[in-house]
């Protein structure tokens, strides 16, 4: 099994897994195939990582299709609004910036053998990260401002500050699976290393939505007194993609995240040879699911 396949793999069961999402009476197995699907487009991104000829290159295309995504994402809701129908749901819905993130980290990560570089990178990310924060905090805070300039209005809303610049901070899936990226990266040439990290990897993921860590943290700080570290928490919740209030979901029906460790074997199986290129197709097949879909539910 070749990465074209395992791309072609996962884009079926990102279909199965949105057909469920719009249509919800579709038999709740479509979801929890469709849970398998980004951990297997992270581990392509791992494997296109380790045997592209230009990583810019590749890195520029996650760039554009991110961007891309965006301004789908802005024509959505302007259709949705045109229609009075809503059945899309934009801000959860841009996998391209996910995976551009895990890149630059990739990236980031592979020069560390040049100590004085690597940390060089790291510094400026941060920095990077910080910044992209701070503008999207101003940008709330003073939305009164250009409140009357539609343009400025739109162009500085977190969902087109974080996408557009890089932020990690409210990516589809969260900065969870920006780490899964980095994680199959480093373990993609060795079959037992790879197993090891996935497991580990989606067992932290169920202990922490499962135990509700972070929401017991949150409490704690509330109960002492300390509002601002909870509010804090509650912030980092979607940012890094682990929801607040999941213990008491069932593991069936209400919460099957964790259902991604069944990609695993579909990894071990692929031989890590490219096979057919046809990039653009799965750039292309990600928003045409979406339009195909609403299409379908609007005039069902």
């Amino acid at each position: 099994m070749n990465i074209f396949t395992i791309k072609i793999i996962a884009l079926i069961l990102m279909l199965m897994d949105h057909i469920g999402e719009f249509f919800p009476d579709s038999p709740i197995w479509f979801r929890w195939l469709g849970r398998l699907a980004a951990p297997l487009f992270f581990y392509a991104l791992a494997v296109g990582f380790h045997h592209t000829r230009n990583r810019k290159k590749y890195l520029l295309r996650l760039y554009l299709a991110n961007v891309g995504m965006v301004f789908f994402n802005q024509i959505m809701r302007m259709l949705q609004r045109k229609l009075d129908y809503v059945a899309y749901e934009p801000t959860n819905h841009n996998i391209f910036t996910t995976l551009f993130c895990a890149g630059v980290l990739i990236c980031i990560w592979e020069s560390r053998k040049e100590k004085k570089k690597f940390f060089t990178y790291i510094g400026i990310y941060i920095f990077w990260q910080a910044m992209v924060m701070g503008l999207a905090v101003l940008a709330e805070a003073f939305d009164y401002v250009w409140r009357s300039n539609t343009l400025l209005q739109t162009v500085l809303q977190t969902d087109y500050i974080f996408p557009l610049l890089g932020g990690i901070w409210d990516v589809e899936g969260g900065v969870f699976f920006i780490a899964l990226g980095v994680c199959l990266y480093c373990a993609v040439e060795d079959r037992w290393k790879l197993t090891l990290y996935y497991i580990l990897f989606c067992g932290t993921y169920l202990l922490m939505c499962e135990g509700d860590i972070l929401y017991r943290i949150m409490n704690r700080f509330s109960f002492w007194g300390y509002h601002k570290l909870a509010d804090i928490i509650y912030v980092g919740s979607w940012s890094t993609g682990i929801p607040l209030g999941t213990s008491d979901l069932s593991l069936l029906t209400e919460f099957y995240q964790w259902m991604m460790i069944g990609a695993l074997p579909i990894m071990l199986a692929c031989n890590g040879k490219r096979g057919k290129s046809l990039k653009w197709l799965f750039y292309a097949a990600y928003p045409l699911q979406f339009l195909v879909l609403y299409g379908i539910s609007y005039y069902k």
